[in-house]
């Protein structure tokens, strides 16, 4: 499978699972408005040489180079994650191999690291306030959610979250009703999560 990983500027985070795409990429990808009929290209994709990191020093520098509105995805050796939190507020799309993906881990998997450097807590336990929707935006509860807990729900494509009680929480697992994992969108103050599920 194929992890694309969306992350826009002007509101959500947003995760999909896409099966049918090549199982060697996970792209982090910043949305920015459209320019239609303006004759430029709307997206530019620029691998980086062997050797050289992406820095937003270096991203931004091509960034000014090309048409307003144009997006651009990168490839290239990967900085830490707090500079790839950067480089996604400059909006640009950001290729991440998915040997970076380790879930068997006992540290946080390479995905939930990525979130934890975009998103913000004020709390102590540093716990994501998520609020979790069906397919209709029917709200179905308020939970939250860990690095952990948000990278094992996107390994399974399932409801897991995060009790305060008892640690990781796989939705369903003694009820029966899981939820299908459809979305996870990060609001524009990157302090909330929201999941979007099928209930099963």
């Amino acid at each position: 499978g194929f992890t694309l990983l969306c992350l826009s500027w002007f509101g959500y985070l947003s995760v999909f699972l896409l099966l049918s795409l090549p199982p060697n990429s996970l792209v982090l990808s910043s949305s920015l408005p459209q320019q239609p009929g303006d004759g430029h290209f709307s997206n530019v994709f620029v691998e980086f040489p062997s050797g050289k990191q992406l820095t937003l020093e270096n991203v931004k520098s091509l960034q000014s180079s090309l048409p307003k509105g144009c997006e651009l995805t990168v490839r290239g050796e990967l900085p830490d994650c707090q500079e790839v939190g950067k480089i996604y507020r400059a909006n640009v799309h950001i290729e991440v191999p998915t040997d970076r993906l380790d879930f068997d881990s006992d540290e946080a998997p390479y995905l939930g690291q990525l979130l934890g450097a975009i998103a913000t807590t004020d709390r102590p336990d540093k716990l994501f306030s998520t609020l979790v929707v069906d397919e209709h935006q029917v709200a179905l509860g308020l939970v939250y959610s860990s690095e952990k807990s948000i990278s094992e729900s996107i390994r399974l494509g399932r409801g897991v979250y995060h009790s305060r009680r008892t640690g990781l929480w796989y939705k369903g697992e003694t009820s029966g009703n899981t939820q299908e994992l459809l979305r996870i969108d990060l609001d524009c103050d990157c302090d909330c999560l929201r999941f979007t599920v099928r209930q099963r």
